[in-house]
């Protein structure tokens, strides 16, 4: 059986965000994003495979010209937030400056509306599903935040591992795509993307995505 998988990619510079958390600064991203901008597209075109990237409105900011490259390339435009704050540290009137902020930026910069959102650490636990509800009243059509997995810095134990469409305050609703995890001993792992897929030994992912293709689950993967 052939299954669906949604590749995504949080489109960030690790190098802009050092320097945000050791030293409270946005500074401009390094040249290398240059090169592994390219090292990605080059390899999605390779294989014919279109992906959703999570634009950070910081990055985007200095490097609109890369933005551009990958809409043109085909490849689906969401933000990652503007600050890449966490959300279980910011106020809600914060949450809703920092999306409204990126994608007002994005939009400009590709000309055309986004539909998607990935908050920063995968931070829209339990406490923040009020968030939903600042993404619907934004325009926003689909939420890609919640690991469905009882994680210590974040995700949602038990969360709903398929993709559902949730109804929200004044008959508003919302899609969540939730990251894919794995059954095993009756407790949701994640295994679809970073240090996760890092980490878990090949055999042992193969052997995952092998029964997820046998199941009737679509699968969300991920990168940085």
């Amino acid at each position: 059986m052939n299954r669906k998988y949604t590749f995504t990619i949080d489109w960030e510079d690790f190098s802009q965000l050092l320097a945000k958390y050791k030293f409270s600064e946005v500074r401009e991203p390094l040249k290398d994003i240059d090169r592994q901008n390219k090292i990605i597209l080059d390899l999605l075109a390779k294989y014919n495979i279109k992906g959703t990237f999570f634009i950070l409105g910081i990055l985007a900011k200095y490097r609109p010209d890369l933005v551009k490259d990958i809409q043109k390339q085909g490849h689906e435009i969401a933000i990652h937030g503007y600050y890449h704050e966490n959300l279980n540290t910011i106020s809600y009137t914060k949450i809703k400056e920092d999306i409204t902020l990126s994608k007002n930026l994005v939009e400009d910069i590709i000309g055309e509306r986004v539909h998607g959102y990935r908050a920063p650490f995968f931070s829209l636990t339990k406490n923040r599903l009020p968030t939903l509800d600042i993404l619907a009243e934004l325009g926003l059509l689909y939420d890609s935040s919640i690991m469905p997995a009882d994680i210590s810095k974040y995700g949602i134990a038990q969360f709903d591992t398929s993709n559902t469409v949730y109804k929200l305050k004044n008959d508003a609703e919302i899609v969540e795509l939730p990251v894919t995890t794995f059954p095993i001993f009756n407790k949701e792992i994640p295994i679809s993307g970073g240090s996760y897929m890092r980490i878990l030994p090949i055999s042992f992912l193969k052997a995952c995505f092998k029964k997820l293709n046998l199941s009737d689950k679509d699968v969300m993967l991920y990168m940085h």
